[in-house]
């Protein structure tokens, strides 16, 4: 039946008897379900579902994004927006239907951006982006920036005016520092600028206002640099120099003569760590056979440089009569030529040399000429052949000396 009112109903059985029963049949009033206003959530949050008192065996679809909070209530949690659909049974055991929508803010994004690494001694100023009621940070401040020089992991967490949270973290580093030293001597050379060294970096400022690696200085006081690197850290280094050294002087001997034909050795007078004569030569001494002013340059241990000069005046010695006694005219350029071994003043000098039959081979009337082994361009035979020489000393004595020398071919 779908209509209310009483309804009878006879039965006979075979005997003819009859019997006869009413049933009253109610009309109930449908039940008005209304599940709630649709809401709007965040999607992170849980809100509770509407209940309505008077159902009973409800349930909520979709059910995967339903979960029971606290006191057995159920909850949604869905993440999109969502049509709810509740279900049950009034007290009639009647069922009820109804629908209920879910919509989602937007979900706000927060960025604080890349890590970050700052300087030992400067700072860096975070930043979370505007669209935000409230913001707080890990270091409890509520601004929409922070300004921090330690190193360290840093979050915010912001909410919207919808109450929808963000969040977001950020790692600040610390540079190395840099080290600079100004490379460079505690001392100065009288009179002579030294050099300071900064270092390898980006850019400088040393305290006269020089932006270069490299100072050069006169005097002594004291000096300092600041320098920046690759990563604009900034340091300063300073030096003093404290004291002028004297440079070398007077290390050579007075000056000197020496005899023609000879040489004569000039040494300096002390040890240094550097010499450079006039000459190219690099060592303590140098050998000298021609009359000059020859110059040394050296330098000490403290780097200072000095220089002298010695005078070399030629003079005319005596002649040392002495000849080898024997000699190999091959033209190899070692013992080629007969002749005095140590040339000289010789005052009425005259060489002869003889054959073993006593013939006159060779003279000459100059000290510093002699004998090849041939004469009249014809080579002489080896053998041995004798010498003899006059000359006069320096006080005017008549002198002779006579000898044999062998020619080896």
């Amino acid at each position: 039946v779908r209509t209310a009112g009483t309804y009878s109903c006879t039965v006979t059985d075979s005997c003819g008897n009859q019997k006869t029963d009413e049933l009253t049949v109610n009309y109930h009033t449908p039940w008005t379900l209304t599940a709630g206003s649709p809401i709007t959530k965040c999607a992170a949050d849980t809100v509770l579902l509407p209940t309505t008192p008077g159902l009973h065996s409800i349930s909520w679809y979709p059910a995967n994004q339903v979960i029971n909070m606290p006191a057995g209530l159920p909850g949604a949690i869905a993440s999109t927006t969502t049509d709810y659909i509740l279900t049950g049974k009034d007290q009639f055991e009647c069922p009820v239907k109804d629908h209920w929508l879910l919509s989602i803010w937007p979900t706000p994004v927060i960025s604080l951006g890349a890590d970050t690494t700052i300087c030992p001694e400067g700072s860096a100023v975070l930043v979370a982006p505007v669209g935000f009621s409230s913001y707080l940070w890990s270091t409890g401040l509520l601004s929409r920036q922070i300004n921090t020089s330690m190193p360290g992991k840093y979050w915010v967490f912001a909410t919207d005016d919808h109450g929808c949270h963000a969040s977001d973290s950020i790692q600040v580093k610390t540079f190395t520092s840099p080290l600079p030293k100004i490379i460079g001597n505690t001392w100065i050379c009288r009179g002579q600028p030294t050099e300071l060294n900064a270092g390898n970096f980006s850019s400088y400022l040393w305290q006269d206002g020089s932006q270069q690696q490299f100072l050069t200085v006169s005097d002594t006081g004291y000096y300092h640099v600041s320098v920046t690197d690759t990563h604009h850290c900034s340091a300063v280094a300073d030096l003093h120099i404290a004291t002028v050294q004297e440079l070398p002087a007077h290390f050579l001997p007075p000056d000197t003569s020496v005899c023609a034909g000879f040489f004569t050795v000039i040494s300096a007078l002390r040890s240094y760590n550097k010499y450079v004569w006039s000459t190219g030569e690099t060592g303590a001494s140098i050998k000298v056979s021609q009359a000059g002013r020859y110059q040394l340059k050296v330098m000490n241990e403290k780097g200072c440089v000095g220089v002298d000069s010695c005078l070399v005046v030629s003079k005319d010695c005596e002649a040392k009569i002495w000849f080898p006694n024997a000699f190999t005219p091959n033209g190899d350029g070692n013992n080629d030529i007969f002749r005095l071994k140590f040339p000289g003043h010789a005052a009425n000098y005259h060489l002869e040399i003889f054959n073993r039959w006593g013939q006159r081979i060779f003279n000459s009337n100059d000290p510093s000429a002699g004998w090849n082994g041939d004469t009249s361009g014809q080579k002489q035979p080896a053998g041995v052949y004798i010498w003899m020489v006059h000359w006069s000393s320096l006080d005017g004595v008549a002198q002779q000396k006579k000898g044999s020398v062998v020619l080896i071919r």
